[in-house]
Order: C-alpha cells, then sequence, then structure tokens
C-alpha cells in the first residue's frame, strides 16, 4: 500500500472527535491529489525532473529558456571547455541533466548542442508566486526629474547585474506603467516577463532583469475602479504622502467615469493601511522631457494601452494563388498544381513556408486560389476559386482544415480548353478580384499572392473595361483605419513554351507582357524585382523562401515589447535593423506603415510615464475590485460554489453535514492539498494561500474554520443555512459577471435579529439577497464596456468585491 494511503487509512482510523463522522465522510473520500507547486525560484536548478524520468532517461515534455545573455555552451556535463555561447530568450528542448547543467537541443531540432549550466536557464512557464499563493506582478519605479530635463527611464539587462548597455540589444529601455510579472529572482534582480504562460514559439517573451529597488511589487489580487458617477460637487483626490491624504491638501486628480470598464487595468493597491489605500499610478505623461509635476492626475488615459493588433496579427499569414487557367498554360499547368501524385509549385511552396523554422515559428497559415481566364471578368466570373474565409485567429486545427479543403479543391482545376486563345488574359481582372474579395477578410494578416501565369493584360484589347495600373497598385497598398497595409506579390512565370503556341509571335509578345507588368507593378508598390521569379520550376519554392526570410523572420513580438514599455517604432527599428541587417528596407515600411494611425506620437517619439505612490482614502468614491482570470472565476462558479442550490434542499439537521461536504469537496476540488481541516486556516486563508485563489477581503461565506463550521454551539444550524443561500446566491451573480457585458442587479438587506438564535458575530455580516439576481447592461451607452479583457496572454476579470462570496 502506498505511503500516503497509510496515512490517510491511520487519521480515519484513530480520530474519536464528537464531529469524526462527517470529517470520515469528507477526509476519506479520496481527494488527496498531488500537491502544486507555488513559490520558490524558477531556474532550473530549482526545478524538479524527478517525476519526469523513464527509468534512466529523462523524458520532459517542457522546454527551457536562456536567462543570460552569452550564455556559455559546454562540451560536457562537468568541465570548463567551452562550445559557443547562446542568446537571452533562446527556447531549448532539455534532453537529460546532470549535476548543474542540463544537456539542450535548440527547440524544433534533433541533434544536442551541448551542456548549459541549471542557473542560466529558466524551467517554469508560468510567474513566480508569492507566500499568499498570487502570482508575483510588478510596475516599474521611475523617477520624477525637473521640468524640461530628460525623464527617467529603467533598463532590464540580460544579466542579474549593473550593467554596460551600449551593445546593441544587451538591454531594453522601460519608461511606461506597464504590469509585468516575475519569473525568476536572483541577488536582488528579478526577470519580467510579458505574458503569463511562457509559450515556446514566443522567444522574446522575456524582458529581461531589473532590480528589485526599481519597482513596485503589486504583492494582492486588489485594485481601485473610481466610482463611474462621480459626485458633482467635488473632486475624486488621491494623495502624494499620509499626511495629504489625512489633510485633503494636494490633491491629484482622479478622473472616474464608465471608461475605466472599457480596459484591462485598474490602480493597483499595493498595501491598506487603517483608512488609507497605497497605490501606485502614472502621474503624468511626456514625450522625453518632464512637464511638471503640476500636470499630475490619475486618469483611465494613463493606463491605457494602444492597440497593436495590426502588428500582432502579422503573425498570421494568408497565402493566396492566382494562376492562369488559359490553354496556353497547358504545357505547364501539371508542373504548377502537381498531377498524378506529384506535387506542383503550388504544394512545394506550401509546404516550405509552413516548415521552414524562420517562418513556422509563431505563425499560421491560411490557403486559398482564384483562377483567371480571358474572357470571364465580361460575364462576371474569373473562374473557380476558394476565397480566405477560415478563422482570422487559426489555431493548428483550423489551419490543417484550411490546407485540406485547399488542396481537395485545387486538384480539380483544370485549363479551359473552349476559348480561342489570343494570349494576353485577364491578369489584371485577376489581381482585383483576389484583392478586393478574395484575401479582403482579416486586414491585419500578412497578405502573401503569387500570381502565376506565362502572359500579360492587354489594356488595349479591353476598351473602356479596361483596368489601369494606378488601380491595382490602390488595392496592393491598402488604406486601413491603423495605417496602410502593403500585400506582398510574388510573380512567378512559368517556362516558355512559345514552340507549341499555334501564334508564336503573339505568344512570345504575351510572354513579355508578363514580364514587364509584373516588374512595373512591383516597383510601383515599392517590392525588389527580385520578387519576380522567372526560372526552374524545382528552384522556386526556395526563392520565395528565400525573399520571405528577408521580410518574415524578424520576431515581431520584439518590437510590440518596446512599444508597450514606451520605445517609439523608429527606435524600435534602429535597433532591430542592427540585430537583422539582411532585412530587406521596406519590410520596416511594410510594418510601420500599417501602425503610424494608431502609434500617432508614439511613431517616432517616446513615451515616458512618471510613476509614482500615492494614498486614496477609504469611501465609496472607489470601488475596491478583484482580479480573477477566466480559469479562477470559473472554478468559483462551476466548482466550490456549484453545489449550494442542493444544500438547501436538506433536512435542518442534515444541511451542516452537506453545506461542509459540498464547500471542502469544492475547494480541494480546485486546491488539491493539504486537507482544508488539516490547515487550522479560515477558508479564506486557505483558498488564498493554499491555492492562489483570490478571495474578497472580508468574505462572509470564508471567514470560518474548520472547527467553527462543525460546531453547533459556535455556528448555528440557522447561520449555515444562511451561508448556504449567500453561497447560492453568489454564484448566481458570478454566472452574470462571467457573461462579461451585464453588472448582477438585485435587492440587499439585513436578516432579521429574532430570526436565528445563537448567531456569531461573523454572522452577522452575511447578506441577505431577496430576489434572484438579473443582469442589466454595464454601460447602455457604450458596448466596449466589460467585466472580462485580455491581459497579458489571458483573459482577467475585474470582480467588485459585493459579488464575491
Amino acid at each position: 500500500m502506498k505511503m500516503r494511503e497509510v496515512e490517510k487509512q491511520s487519521l480515519c482510523n484513530k480520530s474519536k472527535q464528537p464531529w469524526f463522522q462527517l470529517f470520515f465522510m469528507i477526509y476519506c473520500m479520496g481527494l488527496i491529489i498531488p500537491t502544486q507547486s507555488w513559490a520558490g525560484e524558477g531556474d532550473c536548478q530549482h526545478f524538479d525532473f524527478r517525476p519526469f524520468y523513464r527509468k534512466a532517461d529523462l523524458s520532459w515534455a517542457g522546454h527551457a529558456r536562456v536567462t543570460r545573455g552569452q550564455a556559455p555552451l559546454y562540451d560536457a556535463s562537468a568541465g570548463d571547455s567551452v562550445t559557443g555561447h547562446l542568446k537571452f530568450n533562446t527556447v531549448l528542448r532539455v534532453n537529460a541533466e546532470q549535476g548543474n547543467r542540463i544537456q539542450v537541443t535548440h527547440f524544433g531540432a534533433a541533434n544536442p548542442i551541448g551542456w548549459l549550466e541549471k542557473s542560466q536557464a529558466l524551467c517554469r512557464i508560468l510567474p513566480l508566486r508569492g507566500k499568499n499563493g498570487i502570482e508575483r506582478k510588478i510596475f516599474i519605479r521611475t523617477q520624477a526629474t525637473p521640468k524640461g530635463e530628460k525623464q527617467s527611464s529603467i533598463m532590464a539587462r540580460q544579466q542579474p547585474a549593473k550593467g554596460d548597455c551600449s551593445s546593441v540589444g544587451t538591454c531594453r529601455e522601460l519608461t511606461r506603467f506597464v504590469l509585468q510579472l516575475v519569473f525568476d529572482e536572483t541577488d536582488g534582480y528579478l526577470l519580467l516577463g510579458d505574458r503569463y504562460r511562457l509559450e515556446p514559439e514566443n522567444s522574446s517573451a522575456l524582458l529581461g532583469w531589473v532590480s528589485k529597488d526599481d519597482v513596485y511589487e503589486w504583492p494582492t489580487a486588489y485594485a481601485l475602479r473610481p466610482t463611474e458617477a462621480p459626485p458633482k460637487n467635488r473632486r475624486l483626490c488621491a494623495y502624494p504622502t499620509k499626511k495629504d491624504a489625512r489633510a485633503g491638501t494636494n490633491c491629484i486628480f482622479v478622473e472616474g467615469g464608465t471608461a475605466w470598464y472599457t480596459m484591462g487595468h485598474r490602480i493597483p493597491i499595493l498595501a491598506k493601511e487603517r483608512n488609507l489605500y497605497k497605490v501606485a499610478f502614472p502621474a503624468y505623461r511626456g514625450q522625453g522631457t518632464s512637464t511638471g509635476a503640476n500636470k499630475a492626475r490619475l486618469s483611465s488615459t494613463g493606463f491605457q494601452e494602444k492597440d497593436f493588433s495590426a502588428l500582432t496579427e502579422k503573425r498570421y499569414k494568408d497565402v493566396f494563388f492566382l494562376i492562369d487557367g488559359t490553354q496556353s498554360m497547358q504545357p505547364a499547368i501539371d508542373g504548377v498544381l502537381g498531377r498524378r501524385g506529384q506535387e506542383g509549385v503550388v504544394q512545394r511552396i506550401m509546404e516550405k513556408l509552413r516548415t521552414d523554422p524562420e517562418l513556422h515559428r509563431g505563425s499560421r497559415f491560411r490557403f486559398g486560389f482564384r483562377i483567371y481566364r480571358d474572357r470571364y471578368a465580361r460575364n462576371g466570373n474569373l473562374g473557380e476559386g476558394l476565397p480566405l474565409d477560415s478563422p482570422c485567429a487559426p489555431d493548428e486545427n483550423d489551419q490543417q482544415e484550411s490546407e485540406q479543403r485547399f488542396l481537395k479543391a485545387i486538384a480539380d482545376v483544370k485549363v479551359t480548353d473552349e476559348d480561342d486563345d489570343d494570349y494576353p488574359e485577364n491578369l489584371y481582372g485577376g489581381i482585383v478580384q483576389a484583392i478586393g474579395n478574395d484575401m479582403r477578410s482579416c486586414p491585419n494578416h500578412l497578405k502573401l499572392l503569387f500570381v502565376i501565369g506565362d502572359a500579360g493584360y492587354d489594356v488595349n484589347a479591353w476598351g473602356d473595361q479596361a483596368i489601369q495600373q494606378s488601380r491595382l497598385i490602390s488595392r496592393l497598398n491598402r488604406r486601413t483605419k491603423t495605417g496602410t497595409e502593403k500585400t506582398l506579390v510574388f510573380f512567378v512565370r512559368t517556362p516558355d513554351f512559345s514552340n507549341r503556341a499555334h501564334d508564336t509571335e503573339k505568344y512570345r509578345e504575351a510572354y513579355r507582357l508578363f514580364g514587364a507588368q509584373g516588374k512595373a507593378l512591383l516597383t510601383a508598390i515599392g517590392l525588389s524585382e527580385k520578387f519576380f521569379i522567372d526560372e526552374d520550376f524545382s528552384a522556386i519554392p526556395q526563392r520565395v523562401v528565400e525573399r520571405l526570410h528577408k521580410y518574415g523572420k524578424v520576431e515581431i513580438n520584439e518590437i510590440i515589447l518596446d512599444l508597450r514599455n514606451g520605445a517609439s517604432f523608429t527606435e524600435s527599428v534602429r535597433t532591430m535593423r542592427q540585430k537583422y541587417p539582411d532585412i530587406e528596407p521596406a519590410f520596416w515600411d511594410v510594418l510601420g506603415n500599417s501602425v503610424k494611425n494608431v502609434l500617432k506620437d508614439q511613431y517616432d517619439k517616446r513615451v515616458y510615464d512618471t510613476v509614482t505612490e500615492g494614498y486614496v482614502p477609504v469611501s465609496t468614491d472607489f470601488v475596491e475590485e478583484v482580479w480573477l482570470t477566466a480559469t479562477e472565476l470559473r472554478d468559483w462558479t462551476h466548482m466550490i460554489l456549484a453545489g449550494f442550490d442542493d444544500v438547501l434542499k436538506y433536512r435542518e439537521d442534515e444541511i451542516r453535514a452537506k453545506f461542509v461536504e459540498t464547500l471542502v469537496n469544492g475547494l480541494q476540488r480546485v486546491i488539491k492539498k493539504p486537507p482544508f481541516q488539516d490547515t487550522r486556516e479560515t477558508a479564506r486563508e486557505y483558498a488564498q494561500r493554499k491555492g492562489g485563489l483570490p478571495v474578497r477581503e472580508n468574505s462572509p461565506l470564508l471567514n470560518y474554520e474548520w472547527e467553527e463550521y462543525m460546531d453547533e454551539r459556535k455556528v448555528p444550524s440557522c447561520e449555515i443555512s444562511r451561508l448556504a443561500t449567500w453561497g447560492y446566491r453568489v454564484k448566481e451573480m458570478l454566472g452574470i459577471i462571467y457573461g462579461g457585458k451585464e453588472r448582477p442587479v438585485f435587492k440587499k438587506a439585513e436578516y432579521p435579529n429574532s430570526t436565528c438564535v445563537g448567531l456569531s458575530e461573523k454572522g452577522r455580516n452575511i447578506p441577505w439577497i431577496q430576489d434572484t439576481p438579473r443582469g442589466e447592461p454595464l454601460c447602455p451607452d457604450d458596448k466596449r464596456c466589460r467585466y472580462d479583457h485580455p491581459v497579458l496572454g489571458r483573459t482577467i476579470y475585474w470582480v467588485p468585491q459585493e459579488y464575491l462570496p
């Protein structure tokens, strides 16, 4: 018998206390599940590899991440022979571990590259948690500077030490009030990341090391939101010192209103000191030099982040093939589309894009095609095709489905044998159709258009219906709300088959026209003539990838990380150009133009936030809210509070046992171990400290210890009934909040004193919800208002404390 089972059985046989039968029923139900590890340093030296061994071999599906710049790589598990160095943030597979080192492989590769010190790699994918079970979060602490002088900043370095930042890419300047997470700590330095979960595809998720002296740690899940209906006869204020807060002097104006519901951030509570909240916030913002403290204010605009979706969505690549399907293509069509089990140019380009390590990393693809012919435009049909209509944020399954649909549809394409081929084809009409209709969805994606044919467009032959090149240019460099999006166009000319043409001269002229028009169009939209590919079919896929390496191998998340932390776009690009010297200059224009309207001044000027701490008096002018992830909110509604409606169906002499069983089972399904009844803590302390579950500060439901729930003398049955009713009503309220757009509305009152004899002091705080909560729009006039928002790569809810149990 396993030791854990022996311990459990022994415990279940030895207790003789009066409430033991109920304890036995709950504790011995087999709810003991392996514990979660919350706190502790994050490097691989502190990671327990033992559970991942199969006999003598390590079999760990996770990944490690290099946490030092130029980390030495050794040839063995011991010794000083260095074979190379690894860059900060490099993602690795771990093949073996021995002593203080791990044997590593580049992520996605097969062969080991050497041994790395465990202390210089991160083996965790989630942030560190504090002693209270809450993930560790920080804001940078920039200092106020005299008016007119350069504003201060914090440097995130690739080593946990002060050091020189003159080398390219060794430091990242932080100047904005941006929430960051802590993944490791050593020697007074914190390793910061901007994502809750470090996925291996994101090779820029870590910012670097900062001194603990340069940050405000946010040790709670609590924050403030100014009331949405500020008083008309006075101002809402925060204060620079406790003395000012108590005297009401030196008010920093606080802006209330519903705008706070449209964003994912609140005013973080660093501590609560009697009747004051200690908070941190961006007091004012500048563009390089200080504007003076008299401009200080606390408003939602100081917390807002710009919409960088036009950049983040560049990881999604729309690949569209526009193919000449006229009779002149007959000799080449098998080589283009593939036949009789042989892949053509189209399939080989697809495969190369999907598997190339530089392009595949973090990317997702959508595939489509259109066949263009000679006279089809006159009757409104350019031929068969498959528009890009799959989801704009495709996952792996969506991508596979897109590929399968594409391959099935294109297998049925044949060249026409019905038109009298005069050789110039409807090339321009095909481009208009592809850009204006087939590729129109998901405008922020990186658009790749492959035009495959052998004949150009005869403007004279179309007369009044002719499409001018200027129309194509405006479509290929299309304006959006955020800026200008450029389509990357590849012209692929098939081999010259003039020896098979019925009119050799006309064929050659059309063939020449395809080249002249393709190159002219590339020049007009700012692309190199190298995007015109005119060579053997076997070489084309590799040429395509070589061109895209000049555009697609940059880790765009690095630029977004810079922008989120205050850098201007031009400043970030200067660094990126030094890091990636072989990238086409036009690529930076593609990115910059796509977000120019969103960035505004930040396009070429760094943003500086002066971050300060202050004090806010406890009052109804500010609502205290709790940060809950979507998972944590589901834990409350679907697990902890799920059975409280059934509790009320039992007899009075049964209700205590059912209530405690429901509460303990729910808590232990989420928290797992240790059992609540062993901790001598209140349920609130247990849920937060052991389970990392944010809870209400003065929880009516959870402010009891195990023995209080169990003892009739301390908590009478009528009080247990009120607790069960409260838990059931809270479940209904949180269900409304989980929808995101509605607030719970209900009537709250105090229970009559005479209806529960022996009520404890804690029981007097149980609210009485007199009816079923109903939902009403959070902001009737603003559909952007929500409780849930994306923050640090996950969905979080800001839940007012009054709605928590």
